[in-house]
């Protein structure tokens, strides 16, 4: 979970959204592949929990890794950014108020921990940057 994001200033509520955009960077591709499920105001949110707006769900991002490294050769570390439109899950989080609580579920990475330590969420409302992270 990312303990929260600002909703970007000048964005009163959901009639002041017309687009919201999810970014997110620190994305580990060096082993599976996964689906990272986005869900704003849901902090309890996990891979249980179904992808319905009424439980948060804003977007998923599909990560396709390139597999373990051949045997002998160390892990490779290139972290990527994606981004997902969820103009209504953005509107309904203004909705709600100024922070945004952000929790990334990894789904169907069959048994695989992947690491989100690096994770960094940016929430842009019509094109103002608000970060998870100074």
């Amino acid at each position: 979970m990312i303990p929260s994001v600002p909703i970007p200033r000048g964005t009163e509520g959901a009639e002041d959204v017309q687009r919201g955009d999810i970014e997110v960077s620190g994305l580990d591709h060096g082993g599976p592949s996964y689906e990272l499920r986005i869900f704003l105001g849901n902090p309890r949110a996990d891979a249980e929990t179904e992808p319905t707006p009424a439980n948060g769900y804003a977007a998923s991002i599909y990560v396709y890794g390139y597999g373990d490294p051949p045997a002998g050769e160390a892990a490779r570390s290139n972290p990527i950014t994606r981004s997902v439109i969820a103009t209504e899950a953005v509107r309904a989080a203004a909705q709600r108020g100024r922070q945004a609580t952000v929790t990334l579920v990894v789904a169907g990475a069959e048994g695989e921990d992947i690491d989100l330590d690096r994770a960094r969420v940016r929430l842009l409302v019509d094109g103002q940057a608000a970060d998870s992270r100074p």
